[in-house]
């Protein structure tokens, strides 16, 4: 969606508000796993994108490794239908709203470690 056009701009604010905008997690560790339940008990339907098969089996069976994250709250979310994973970038296509939780780690300058994104 082209955010420079205001009409595209009001369209993703209406979408926003009515929870019918399409969002996306890349990285379902510490940060986007949680964020995703957020998102999915705020109302909105989320997909998240995970390329580590392990972390993702376990998601998919609804088995947190995540000790912030409820196991019960995380299966849920997944029966429902509201919350989607993969390890496929396609859906990004489709969504209104990427948030991109991976590491960036900090290097012994200080800087962060940005390779992941």
């Amino acid at each position: 969606m082209d955010f420079s056009n205001k009409n595209n701009m009001e369209e993703l604010r209406s979408r926003i508000a009515t929870k019918n905008a399409r969002l996306g997690i890349v990285g379902l560790g510490y940060v986007g796993l949680p964020l995703a339940l957020e998102f999915v008990r705020a109302g909105f339907r989320v997909n998240g994108i995970e390329l580590d098969k392990t972390k993702l089996e376990r998601i998919k069976a609804g088995v947190s490794y995540i000790s912030d994250v409820n196991s019960k709250n995380l299966k849920d979310a997944i029966d429902s239908g509201q919350f989607k994973t993969g390890d496929s970038y396609k859906v990004v296509s489709d969504l209104d709203c990427v948030s991109i939780c991976v590491p960036t780690p900090l290097s012994k300058t200080r800087d962060p470690d940005v390779s992941h994104i």
